[in-house]
């Protein structure tokens, strides 16, 4: 009888348990973007966190595969599964695919306590565009900015080294030496016609290992973040198409700035980075808002939050080092967008946790204590918010940047389009 019971108790949840997820609607997406856990949420979870765990085993089986990034058809990076067969394949000026919206860039940040502070960015593009910009905080001087700067777009690239109109990057041994060189003129942020002859040369240096986000995010944070989103045939295609391989490191940038004559050294901790795709298209994005510190006492962080609507609404991304250089990445991320500058003005005095894969969790404190803004693209599709923080974490202080990305549809003003070339006007660009 007792059996019975239990056998009838047993089918009875059953039924319940189905009518429930039957009947259950999806819960709305915050501020209409953001999408929430739905009923199949920890199903989905667990079916991606064994996708993902497959990838990689398949991929630590065959390393000696050849990997193509120029095509959808061949790239399969992300989720696991690595875009080369060594650092030494990644850490370089890579082919651009034959799309459009093609890819290559890099990123490097750097700040201190003194007050200075470098960001820089280079992306090629097809028909020998490049994204680029540069600015340099020297104390005595204030903050300097490239030419062009609200504007990033330099024409004239190679297919040899980052940068055009006076910019030179390249690597010289991969994960472990870059050399970042500029020549040209700059202009003062606060007066752009005031203008300084720069002369820049500097040393970027490494012995940490590189942190690499087709592999090293936590399949659990990964999974938890696919897992948010409507499932369908259309949507794994926009993930296998939209991802871009994108790893980065912290170490050391050092040299000198000679402007107008009078050299200026600087030395300070630094983040780099370095992405490459079949394409990268900006208005696919959002936003985005990253922190990248380092603190007094040797630990560094790197800490983000990404929305990408078509892909992952609420992706949490980072990775820290420690007190002895080990590298680990966050596994949950407390800084919801929503919460955090949804209306396009980031906050200036806030914080937020982490917990990273150490097991331990940090409270991280953030003081905006300057903010550049730059526009990127033909249409200056990405707003990017650029500012020099102040970092604290269990009273320890440090220094670092924060960007912040927000969807900008306003368009490039016709003062900065007039100047491009008019070849480049004939072509397929956005």
């Amino acid at each position: 009888m007792l059996c019975c019971c239990l056998s009838w108790l047993f089918y009875v949840g059953i039924f319940l348990l189905l009518g429930v997820l039957l009947s259950n609607k999806d819960p709305p997406k915050l501020a209409g973007v953001y999408s929430q856990p739905g009923k199949y949420y920890w199903p989905k979870v667990v079916l991606f966190y064994l996708l993902m765990k497959l990838r990689k085993w398949k991929d630590n089986r065959n390393t000696e595969a050849q990997k193509d990034h120029t095509k959808v058809e061949t790239y399969n990076s992300g989720y696991g599964t690595k875009s080369k067969c060594s650092p030494a394949e990644m850490d370089k000026v890579q082919p651009l695919s034959d799309h459009f919206q093609a890819i290559d860039a890099i990123y490097f940040n750097g700040a201190d306590s003194n007050g200075f502070c470098i960001i820089t960015g280079t992306a090629r593009r097809p028909h020998d565009v490049v994204n680029g910009f540069l600015i340099l905080r020297i104390p005595e001087l204030g903050y300097l900015v490239s030419p062009k700067f609200p504007d990033c777009q330099l024409f004239g690239g190679s297919d040899e080294y980052y940068g055009a109109e006076g910019f030179r990057y390249e690597p010289v041994v991969p994960m472990k030496h870059w050399k970042l060189q500029y020549n040209g003129q700059m202009k003062s942020s606060d007066d752009a016609s005031k203008t300084f002859e720069v002369r820049l040369n500097a040393d970027w240096k490494s012995d940490l290992e590189y942190f690499d986000y087709d592999t090293d995010v936590p399949p659990w944070t990964m999974a938890r973040a696919i897992a948010k989103e409507p499932w369908s045939r259309e949507y794994f295609q926009q993930l296998k198409e939209a991802h871009q391989t994108h790893y980065e490191q912290h170490g050391t940038i050092s040299g000198e700035a000679l402007i107008d004559g009078k050299v200026y050294k600087f030395s300070a901790p630094s983040m780099r980075d370095h992405s490459y795709g079949v394409k990268r298209n900006w208005k696919l994005l959002y936003r985005y808002m990253f922190h990248m510190f380092s603190l007094e006492d040797g630990r560094r962080f790197d800490v983000g939050n990404v929305c990408q609507p078509v892909t992952a609404s609420h992706l949490e991304l980072g990775y820290m080092y420690d007190f002895d250089g080990s590298l680990h990445a966050l596994s949950w991320v407390d800084m919801p967008l929503y919460i955090y500058g949804e209306q396009g003005d980031p906050p200036k005095d806030y914080g937020f946790r982490v917990k990273a894969t150490n097991g331990k969790t940090y409270y991280v404190q953030v003081k905006v204590l300057e903010t550049l803004e730059l526009n990127i693209g033909f249409e200056w599709e990405a707003r990017i918010v650029e500012r020099r923080c102040k970092f604290t974490i269990d009273g320890v202080e440090g220094y670092g940047i924060s960007e912040c990305m927000y969807r900008h549809p306003g368009g490039r003003p016709l003062e900065h389009s007039k100047s491009d070339p008019e070849s480049i006007k004939t072509k397929k660009i956005i």
